[in-house]
């Protein structure tokens, strides 16, 4: 693990950091307001600690069935300019398709 003074070492060294969930849960399994509270305090807490826009999320175990496409829009709602997964397939910029 690291400490936040490593992370904010390699922010600043250019590395660019993102946002997994706040508590790396399932966020499918989760009420959706819950789950939303989860994605914003992770993003929060990394922007306060880094002093930077976090500006990237993956969704935690990021099978087609553990994220949904309210949470995605969700995620741009708030900022994030890339939502990613591990689903397999083409994506399409335009319409968020795979």
């Amino acid at each position: 693990m690291l400490s936040w003074n490593e992370v904010k070492q390699m922010a600043q060294d250019g590395i660019t950091m993102g946002s997994h969930g706040h508590t790396h849960s399932i966020l499918s399994r989760m009420a959706i307001e819950k789950a939303k509270e989860d994605i914003l305090n992770s993003k929060k807490i990394i922007e306060e600690k880094l002093g930077v826009q976090v500006k990237n999320f993956a969704f935690p175990n990021e099978r087609e069935e553990n994220f949904s496409e309210e949470l995605r829009g969700y995620c741009q709602e708030i900022g994030f300019e890339s939502v990613s997964t591990a689903v397999y397939g083409a994506n399409d910029p335009l319409d968020g398709t795979h």
